[in-house]
């Protein structure tokens, strides 16, 4: 499996993790990446082995789950159509200094809106509406 990262598409920080559930459960990390403090606790009530649980909590406050995987690059977060394209700009923005190759494939999921895509970086940085609204 390739490197994962935690994205806070406000400030622009990017952090490399091993996993992304284990990571954030650290309280340094969490705070380092601009994880609130309640969220935060949340994430700490639930058990290690809930994953999914951990990363959504963690998607819920607005950071953006990145991943490498041998053949594309998983890009999920959760957010309002009006808050789409800022998201993307910051993920292009992380990507692109994380020297991804212009035709790699994205898997792009909002679960805030139960959207999905597939587009190269190349495209997404062409792009302006990858989701339809």
């Amino acid at each position: 499996m390739g490197a994962g990262y935690w994205l806070n598409p406000v400030t622009g920080q990017c952090a490399q993790v091993t996993t992304h559930n284990d990571w954030i459960r650290e309280e340094k990390n969490a705070e380092s990446i601009g994880l609130a403090d309640g969220l935060y606790r949340q994430i700490m009530f639930l058990p290690d082995t809930a994953i999914d649980q951990i990363r959504i909590v963690a998607l819920q406050g607005g950071l953006v789950r990145i991943r490498q995987h041998k053949r594309y690059t998983s890009v999920q977060f959760r957010a309002t159509a009006d808050q789409v394209a800022e998201i993307l700009q910051a993920v292009l923005r992380a990507l692109e200094e994380l020297k991804i190759h212009p035709d790699e494939r994205l898997e792009i999921d909002n679960l805030g809106l139960r959207e999905s895509v597939s587009i190269t970086l190349r495209s997404l940085r062409t792009t302006e509406a990858v989701f339809q609204q």
